[in-house]
């Protein structure tokens, strides 16, 4: 399999815009960073996601979804114009929405209202940025 040209030198820049809005200061003990994604490939693009300690609440598509800390490196397809927008909460400060140990959502995902009990539609969508 040959690489994709848009891996090699950061080309992928071209195709994707990425933001990293502080969390208010009321939710920073809990949140350490949210984080936006738009992009905007005709041909669909394999893209690399590290893993970080973190478990993340999503917004994609109209569905919230809680994921739990990925024990590796996962490949998600993105095609087309769309955006995601993240809330990565700091290490060992999910346990109290999720009333469990942590671990028990290693490398799973979830949908946001198995956690928070109440419908999660989101009110905003974050703009595509192209």
């Amino acid at each position: 399999m040959t690489r994709d040209a848009r891996e090699l030198g950061s080309a992928w820049m071209t195709f994707q815009r990425h933001a990293f809005p502080s969390p208010s200061p009321d939710l920073a003990r809990y949140v350490e960073r949210y984080w936006v994604v738009s992009w905007n490939y005709r041909e669909p693009y394999r893209q690399l996601i590290v893993p970080y300690p973190n478990v993340h609440l999503t917004f994609r598509d109209g569905v919230a979804t809680v994921n739990g800390v990925s024990s590796g490196h996962q490949i998600k397809v993105l095609e087309g114009s769309g955006g995601v927008f993240g809330v990565a909460f700091r290490p060992g400060c999910f346990r109290p929405f999720l009333r469990a140990s942590v671990s028990t959502i290693t490398d799973r995902s979830m949908d946001a209202s198995e956690v928070f009990g109440c419908p999660t539609r989101p009110t905003w969508i974050p703009s595509s940025g192209f």
